[in-house]
């Protein structure tokens, strides 16, 4: 008797430990994933703020050159 009940504690125990660990997986995952969408955002903010940034830039180096002689 004594042994039935200390394997069902016993697999008590680990499904327990095994849910937690899943719990913890499935939590780092999912801040994982988000950091990433976050990132990826951010890096396409910046890449569409420089693209509009580029044609003000390059109009004004292009009105501050030589007219072309000739």
């Amino acid at each position: 008797m004594h042994d039935a009940i200390g394997t069902a504690g016993m697999l008590r125990g680990w499904v327990s430990i095994w849910t937690t660990q899943m719990a913890w997986l499935v939590v780092a995952l999912a801040v994982s994933i988000g950091t990433m969408v976050v990132v990826e955002a951010l890096i396409a903010a910046r890449a569409r703020r420089e693209q509009r940034k580029l044609p003000l830039i390059s109009a004004a180096v292009a009105g501050c050159q030589d007219p072309k002689l000739g």
